[in-house]
This record gives C-alpha cells, structure tokens and sequence, in this order.
C-alpha cells in the first residue's frame, strides 16, 4: 500500500480532499516536518481551505529554512515552491496586495504561468500598469498562445506590431506553427484599432476576420462593436442577436445587446435574453444588468413584458 504520505498524495491525485485532511491530522500528529506540512497544505488547499493551507505551507517554508542553516535533510520542494504556494493562497482569499509581496521577492522565470496571470491582474487593480504589462508580457514568454495577455496588452496600449513580434519570437522558441495560427495578428490588429477608436483601421482587419469566421462569437461581438461606434445600431444589434443565438449561455457581450433591445423597443427579444442570463449565471452582474434594461423598459414605456 505505500507509505502513509504516498498514500495521501494519491488521495490528492484523486480529488479525495475530505480523507487526505482527515489523515493528513493524524500524519502531523506523528511526524512533524516540513514535507508533511507541505502535503497537509496541499490537501487543505484542495479542499478549499485557503487559510488553513497557507499556514501550513508557512510552516513548510520556515521548516525548510531551519533546515538549510543546520544543513539538515534534503527535501522534494523548495522554499520558492512553499512561497508561490502560500502567494496563490492569498489570491485565493482575495488578499492580492499580501500576495504581491511574496511573489516580488521570488525570481520572475520561476513563477508559473497562473502566478503570472494573478499577480498581472492584482498589478492592474493597483493601478501598476508597468507591472502589469511586464507580466503579460512573461505569460507571453511561456505560452504565446495566451490570449488574455494579448488582449489585455493590445488594451492597455502596447503597440499591436510590438506584440506580434513578442508573439512570433514566442512561438519560435515553443515550436509554435504560426502559419496555423496567422490570424491571431489579425485579431489583434482589429482589437487594437477598437480599442483606439481607429475605425477605419478596425474595418480591413474585422473583414478578413469575417470572412474566415463567419460564425465566431468574439468577430461577430467586435463587428458589432464597429458597427455601434459607425452609429448602426441596428446592424450591431443584429450581429450580437446572431451570436446570442449560436451559444444563448455565452454571457459575455450580453449587456451590450440588452442595451440596444431595449433602446429598440424589443421587449419579446429582451425578456428571452432575461430569461437566459438569469437561469445561466444568476448571481453575476450581467444578468442584473439585463433585468434593469428590463425594468427600465417597463418604466420608460408604462407597460408590462409578459414572463
């Protein structure tokens, strides 16, 4: 059967969380060192005890540096290891700023691609966009085919050429095919026009885009992003009821239609764009963004829609 802590790593293998816990107890009872706090926290965090596994790989950590001063016993992790462990926690408990302070003193090459997504994301809350950005740009160095980086990048202003270039000498070094992928630049040549209101820019790109993704969500939402900020907003309205209608759960550009339905008069469309919101993800702002163009629509026009 193994060892008792090879016995609790495959429970954590196998997403038993409650008994690797329940015996992870015991383990510490018995032997308390670093590796087994180390497991304990990894068990913890599993089961979504993010405080409690933080302070166990605290424990980890400290125990691994008394260790190094009396030159005691090699061990499977690292202090790096326990201190990403420990910042993924605090991101976990929402505690981004106490994250960032672990992180910043860990070698940037040796953070892991969802480290680097967190802490870009935490930069940004804080206003640090250079931070920020030199994140992205390492989720970029590890994986090219990133597109939240991307995107967010093209938003906060680095150049589309610029970011190709990163992209290109990315996907070199993983052994990407960029011809496979070719209209990514496209994507975010388009994107990057949008966001700078570049509309004449924005038009050769979304056409390209179109006539390679007839049916793609993302280039209908931004054809119709092109379309509102030309003042048509029919046509964008059009193009947003097309991609509800490929995929109703997909809530992302939904608030937009919401707006132009109820700016149109569309009270039939509008409350089967309620309904949809509120019975795919109730708690999230888009579907109360939807009830209020509802409510706001009843209002304006002293008249009831039928549910």
């Amino acid at each position: 059967m193994g060892t008792l802590p090879g016995q609790i790593r495959v429970l954590i293998e196998q997403e038993l969380y409650e008994s690797a816990i329940y015996l992870c107890d015991f383990l510490i009872a018995s032997k308390p060192e670093g590796i087994n706090y180390y497991l304990f926290g990894d068990a913890l965090f599993g089961g979504g005890q993010y405080m409690r596994a933080f302070q166990y790989y605290k424990r980890a950590v400290e125990e691994l540096k008394t260790q190094r001063r009396t030159r005691s016993q090699q061990n499977s992790y690292t202090e790096i290891d326990g201190k990403i462990k420990m910042a993924t926690c605090l991101f976990k408990l929402k505690q981004g700023k106490e994250a960032i302070r672990i992180i910043q003193h860990i070698p940037v090459k040796q953070l892991s691609i969802k480290i680097l997504s967190l802490s870009a994301k935490t930069y940004l809350s804080l206003g640090k966009k250079t931070e920020a950005i030199n994140m992205y740009q390492r989720m970029l160095v590890v994986n090219p085919m990133a597109m939240e980086a991307s995107l967010t990048l093209t938003r906060l202003g680095v150049d589309s050429t610029n970011l190709n270039n990163l992209n290109s000498s990315a996907s070199s070094n993983h052994d990407i095919r960029r011809g496979d992928c070719a209209w990514i630049t496209t994507v975010l040549e388009a994107e990057s026009a949008l966001f700078k209101h570049k509309l004449q820019a924005a038009s050769g790109p979304l056409a390209q885009l179109n006539t390679s993704f007839p049916a793609c969500s993302h280039v209908l939402s931004a054809r119709a992003k092109l379309q509102s900020l030309s003042g048509r907003p029919d046509e964008a309205r059009e193009m947003l009821l097309r991609a509800h209608h490929q995929d109703r759960f997909d809530l992302t550009h939904i608030s937009e239609l919401a707006l132009l339905l109820r700016r149109n008069g569309d009270a039939e469309t509008l409350r089967g764009i309620v309904h949809a919101t509120v019975s795919a993800m109730p708690e999230q702002p888009c579907s109360w963004v939807t009830q209020y163009h509802t409510h706001l629509y009843i209002h304006l026009n002293h008249t009831l829609i039928p549910f």
